[in-house]
């Protein structure tokens, strides 16, 4: 081997390299099968103002563009009740919550578990 050939082996072996790579990547995307279960998603409002209903119809046209299951929960305000909304969706198999917590404070231990759990 020449001078000349040693100083381009290390570019040719990083690219064959990293065209392994996007082979090895190609093969195993296209043999992934999706998933049966549909991507479910919980909306719990912080309360009943008016505000939420545009926040709920831009979040029922998204879902329904993405093929996402949504499932709202209109809280009242209080703390109660937004609790047992979230007791509903942590036993509810939710892929995800989107929530404006009445208390994050109070909240905020409960929302942590929740979010390691989905």
């Amino acid at each position: 081997m020449t001078a000349d050939n040693r100083s381009h082996t290390p570019r040719i072996i990083i690219w064959l390299l990293v065209i392994a790579a996007l082979v090895a990547g190609a093969i195993v995307y296209t043999r992934v099968e999706p998933s049966a279960a549909p991507v479910r998603i919980a909306l719990i409002t912080a309360d009943s103002d008016p505000y939420w209903d545009a926040v709920v119809k831009g979040a029922e046209t998204t879902a329904e563009e993405l093929g996402v299951e949504l499932t709202v929960f209109r809280s009242n305000g209080e703390l109660e009740d937004q609790n047992k909304h979230l007791s509903t969706v942590a036993a509810g198999g939710y892929s995800g919550l989107a929530v404006s917590p009445v208390d994050g404070t109070r909240q905020g231990v409960a929302l942590r578990k929740m979010s390691n759990a989905m």
